[in-house]
């Protein structure tokens, strides 16, 4: 087999330490086929600097002098020239040495395959590992990843699918959902279902993501973009997400199926999230609240085909409404919530 090489794409912006991090664990790959593609976004805290000042000819980097907002930026992967696979990895997060060696087992195991996957750990931001991904078969398809979605079977981070270039390029990229939240829900989607929707693929490439057992990345948890982010971007990149799952299924009846099956699972567990999180934030700095959440709710699941969605049914959520109309319990609640932080 002729040699494989990869372009793994890097955002910054004002990413301080970790991105020194990051980068490391790139450049310590045991495979060597590969470039850097960094896009920075206009940083001032002198990230940018520090990446012109290493000196490694693996390393391109695509600066901006204007602010584009992480939505543009990530939008640049598909202007710029990469090899044949390539990777997206968040400037916090880390490539164990063997990754890339892993991945082209993987393609040499599986050449058909639509993306390439290992297992990995999360780590907090002192980069201790709290705990493994959920395990995952070796190979699923496109109606078997949205099963393990529905029931939260399975874990989906921006970091770690080794995609085809020419696939990545022809879906647009990373789908420009608002501040990129469900964004890597929704690229995955896209790729496995590209022959649904796409028949110019032709019968090179199956509609499967094949993972190794192997904990070859890490991916870190801390505050991110989704719990920063209001509560009308969440609303409308998961209706957007749940659009995309939508068209797909209206030429694909066991998809279709799925969605009546386990349908509702995945909306009841994306609500509680909204609403828990809601419950978070000072009723002083928010203007929306569990009950518009759960109203919105109902049109999302109508919009998504499920008519009888009553997610009051759930304790979690009917407790998190409680709790937010009354001032004395929204207020132990966040006392609580301090103390044990």
């Amino acid at each position: 087999m002729a040699s494989i090489y990869f372009s793994i794409l890097l955002t910054t912006k004002n990413s301080g330490e970790y991105v020194k991090q990051c980068v490391a664990s790139i450049l310590a790959q045991t495979y060597k086929n590969f470039n850097l593609l960094v896009f920075d976004d206009n940083s001032t805290d002198g990230t940018l600097e520090w990446l012109q000042s290493i000196e490694s000819d693996q390393i391109i980097i695509f600066p901006s002098n204007e602010n584009l907002g992480i939505e543009k930026n990530w939008g640049r992967f598909t202007e710029v020239d990469k090899y044949e696979y390539c990777t997206i990895i968040g400037h916090d997060d880390l490539l164990y040495p063997n990754f890339l060696e892993t991945i082209v087992q993987n393609i040499q195991a599986t050449p058909s395959a639509m993306v390439y996957h290992t297992y990995f750990n999360f780590i907090n931001k002192d980069d201790v590992t709290i705990r493994q991904c959920k395990p995952i078969d070796s190979s699923i398809n496109f109606l078997q990843f949205i099963q393990l979605l529905f029931n939260g079977s399975i874990d989906i981070t921006g970091t770690g699918y080794v995609m085809h270039t020419s696939i990545f390029n022809k879906i647009g990229g990373m789908p420009t959902f608002p501040k990129l939240l469900f964004a890597d829900y929704a690229l995955l989607i896209r790729l496995l279902s590209y022959k649904e929707i796409n028949n110019s693929i032709g019968e090179k490439h199956d509609q499967i993501m094949a993972t190794t057992a192997k904990v070859q990345f890490a991916f870190r948890l801390h505050q991110s973009v989704t719990t920063r982010s209001d509560n009308t971007e969440l609303y409308n990149a998961f209706s957007m997400l749940l659009n995309d799952i939508k068209k797909i299924a209206e030429d694909n009846v066991p998809l279709a199926q799925i969605i009546k099956a386990n349908g509702q699972i995945f909306l009841l567990n994306n609500i509680t999230f909204f609403c828990h999180r809601l419950l978070r934030t000072p009723k002083e700095i928010r203007t929306d609240s569990v009950a518009n959440i759960i109203e919105r709710s109902k049109k999302l699941a109508a919009d998504f085909g499920l008519n009888d969605f009553r997610p009051e049914k759930k304790i979690a959520i009917r407790l998190a409404k409680l709790i937010d109309n009354s001032k004395i319990l929204s207020y132990m609640f966040l006392r609580y919530r301090n103390l044990k932080q």
